[in-house]
């Protein structure tokens, strides 16, 4: 019988948290919100960089956090300030809008502020690690952040994707009422799965593997474009998520968050979760058999 264990991060050291989250749309705008209040709660001395170029438009508003005043602005620019206010959570939170995450020099420069966290923690009982949480919706980036954990040394990278529905291709002018039958059967049955996946390298040592060793058809891009290279057209045919999937996947990287955060330790490696059926299920790290 297989049992599992509990990665102890930090020992007797304080932790100090380095997150980088990539993508602020439908996930990662919840992630945000959820890793900053828990920040705050737990008193942490870390920072948060997000980074997304994106900006709100009118349709973001139905299932994201903005609001009409934020139309035409940064997503990232936007969150950031909302929630590093002293009347929000009023933590070190910082954005990056220049242009989206597609090569390892880019991601690389924004885990740059370590150093600078390290000189100003300069503390032998405090450990500072770098969290990268992938909040994005095509696999491009997602082989970069694969790379990116194969060449660093230190790096906890959480990766979270859910599916979106199935709508028809004129489903922004065409209400529900007057969609097929089988049309309607593919929106009902689709959008409600999703999972996150958490993988560790301590000290060059892979502890637990990253999403594309789950799914390596992920890793596949051959024909994937880059997201600056995606056009307006096809970004307005990208099918709708729903607002509750979104949620649980934010609730799924909570957890692994909120226990790092409160016990330094890792349990967890993968958590599959089914929103129509209220369902999440989290598979342990595997010890001794």
């Amino acid at each position: 019988m297989t049992q599992f264990k509990s990665i102890d991060l930090v020992g007797n050291k304080k932790l100090v948290p380095y997150i980088v989250i990539v993508g602020l749309g439908g996930n990662g705008g919840y992630i945000l919100q959820h890793v900053a209040q828990m920040m705050s709660i737990f008193s942490l001395q870390g920072e948060i960089l997000c980074a997304d170029s994106d900006i709100v438009e009118e349709k973001n508003l139905g299932n994201q956090l903005f609001i009409k005043d934020d139309i035409g602005k940064p997503k990232a620019q936007v969150l950031a300030k909302r929630y590093s206010n002293s009347k929000a959570y009023n933590i070190p939170i910082r954005s990056y809008t220049a242009s989206y995450v597609e090569t390892i020099e880019q991601l690389d420069a924004l885990f740059s502020n370590t150093f600078e966290l390290k000189m100003k923690n300069n503390n032998s009982n405090q450990i500072i690690l770098p969290i990268l949480i992938g909040a994005v919706d095509n696999n491009y980036t997602r082989v970069l952040f694969h790379k990116y954990f194969e060449l660093k040394e230190n790096l906890m990278y959480i990766d979270v994707g859910n599916h979106a529905t199935t709508v028809p291709a004129d489903w922004r002018d065409r209400d529900k009422e007057f969609w097929s039958k089988e049309e309607l059967e593919k929106y009902r049955r689709s959008g409600w799965q999703g999972q996150a996946v958490c993988a560790l390298k301590m000290e060059g040592e892979v502890i637990t593997e990253p999403v594309g060793h789950f799914f390596p058809n992920i890793l596949d891009v051959s024909n994937e474009k880059a997201p600056s290279e995606v056009s307006c057209s096809e970004l307005a045919a990208s099918n709708p998520q729903r607002v509750l999937t979104n949620k649980y996947s934010a609730m799924a990287v909570s957890t692994f968050i909120n226990e790092l955060f409160d016990e330094g330790t890792l349990t967890n490696h993968i958590i599959m979760y089914h929103v129509k059926k209220g369902f999440m299920k989290a598979s342990g790290i595997p010890g001794n058999k």
